[in-house]
């Protein structure tokens, strides 16, 4: 994928969470570094969370295929960068068809802002293991799904801070992240009859 159609790809996503699927303006050449969903005042619509989902996936399937090649750092900072936004601006849509991911999904998302100061021990410890995430109760383990479109990217921003960078690893994180993206789909239809 060429990287005109790469920025296309990042910039319709950040576009799509940022203003919630309405008509705007053409994006910025550069993607806004504050979480798209923040940003703004209005909730993003079910269709355009859908398409910032597809766009997700696309954008991950593309970087994957380029850590399993030459991919420049700065490529896979980027990417990784917009693939951790485009989550962060989904979470709002899926935390109100999950409540009870609320808190789970606040303290995971303090990762964004831990990430200068993580090392892959401490990312893999304290937010894959969920060691300073709250306790899941048993109608919590669907919170385990959106976590992962946020911390398998913010993994990839940890290990390019590594000499040397382990690209096999970072795709296996991106590849992991795309593995949860169905049931996240499933999760914003909002708890199954019963629960």
């Amino acid at each position: 994928m060429g990287y005109g159609n790469r920025l296309s790809i990042i910039l319709m996503g950040l576009g799509l969470v940022a203003c919630g699927g309405r008509d705007a303006p053409p994006p910025p050449t550069t993607p806004d570094p504050a979480p798209p969903a923040a940003t703004h005042g209005t909730a993003p619509t079910a269709d355009t969370v859908a398409r910032s989902l597809d766009v997700y996936e696309q954008l991950a399937a593309a970087l994957s295929a380029e850590l399993g090649g030459q991919a420049a750092p700065e490529t896979v900072r980027r990417d990784a960068m917009a693939l951790l936004e485009i989550a962060s601006g989904v979470t709002p849509a899926f935390v109100a068809a999950q409540p009870q991911c609320a808190e789970y999904m606040a303290e995971a998302l303090a990762v964004r802002d831990a990430l200068p100061m993580l090392d892959p021990e401490t990312i893999e410890r304290d937010y894959h293991a969920d060691g300073v995430l709250p306790a899941l109760g048993s109608d919590g383990a669907v919170c385990y799904h959106m976590k992962d479109l946020v911390v398998h990217p913010a993994t990839v921003q940890v290990l390019l801070a590594q000499e040397p960078f382990d690209r096999e690893q970072a795709k296996r994180e991106i590849d992991e992240a795309v593995a949860h993206i169905a049931a996240v789909r499933v999760a914003l239809q909002g708890p199954a009859e019963g629960s």
